[in-house]
């Protein structure tokens, strides 16, 4: 049997956690900093304790040597800087190459996506490899065997922080999710896509423009390949195109709605539903109809 490794410091992985078991690994998580029973569903987690002030980036090297893989294993990590970071020091660790777009994992093979979503490939497993991925929300299940161990630290401190004023958002575990593209034509006229997203409940994410282009959103929040890969129950594309990388990033949602003026813009091929409109025109009665 073949073992998939999740090294991270975020508490919700239920994504990760899936991906080993489309092909029954046996799953060690290595945790730095989070408790154990937030990884319902492993077999094993080994949780370092990360003392007071220190970063976890402090303990990466350490991490990374918890951490064993064979021929045919992988081991995945968080899209956090954090975990990008433990991903790094696992890589180089194993000697082993690094790469984003994971979709699915087989007996010796896995497939990626490559260049923005046009190529699909697939990684002969004759070595370990190193997995960027979407985490996932809560996971669910029997809690896993549990080790305990001490970090080895690097001598690095946190003496201070300035924290954002922005609120944590994870697309990946979101249930509904309406995203905002190149559409709208001033940023202040984002509030009726808020107003919408508060009434449904839902989760406010953009195409790449808004976030790269005129930075009206934090990077974090667009959907697309290189970004955010998401699986919601709903998705509301508005004033979005449909760009291959765009849809790379959402194409996994159960339910898809889209609204835009263009009737040709190819975001409606791939809508369950989809509405030609003015959006300013269209968002604020679709959210006075939920309202009622």
């Amino acid at each position: 049997m073949s073992t998939s490794s999740i090294v991270t410091a975020q508490p919700n992985i239920s994504h990760m956690l899936e991906l080993p078991a489309q092909r029954g690994d046996s799953t060690v998580v290595v945790t730095v900093g989070v408790a154990a029973d937030r990884f319902s569903g492993a077999d094993r987690v080994v949780q370092i304790e990360l003392p007071a002030a220190v970063p976890v980036e402090a303990v990466a090297g350490f991490a990374a040597e918890q951490v064993a893989a064979e021929p045919g294993d992988v081991v995945l990590a968080g899209t956090s800087s954090a975990d990008r970071v433990l991903a790094a020091a696992v890589a180089v660790q194993l000697d082993a190459p690094t790469y984003r777009g994971l979709q699915e994992l087989e007996a010796g093979k896995a497939t990626v996506l490559q260049l923005g979503g046009v190529l699909e490939q697939t990684l002969s497993l004759s070595m370990p490899i190193v997995f960027v991925c979407e985490p996932g929300g809560p996971s669910e299940g029997p809690c896993p065997e549990l080790t305990q161990v001490s970090a080895t630290v690097d001598g690095a401190t946190v003496v201070s922080s300035d924290k954002a004023g922005s609120q944590a958002t994870n697309l990946a575990a979101a249930k509904r999710i309406v995203a905002c593209g190149r559409g709208f034509r001033e940023e202040a006229d984002l509030h009726i896509a808020h107003d919408l997203a508060a009434q449904l409940g839902a989760e406010l994410a953009c195409s790449r423009p808004l976030a790269e282009g005129v930075s009206w959103f934090e990077k974090k929040l667009y959907v697309g390949i290189s970004v955010a890969q998401v699986p919601p129950k709903l998705y509301i594309a508005v004033g979005i195109s449909g760009q291959l990388q765009h849809v790379v990033g959402m194409n996994k949602s159960q339910t898809v709605v889209a609204i835009n003026s263009d009737s040709d813009a190819p975001i409606f091929e791939q809508a369950d539903y989809g509405i030609v409109g003015d959006l300013y025109a269209v968002l604020p009665e679709l959210t006075k109809a939920l309202a009622r």
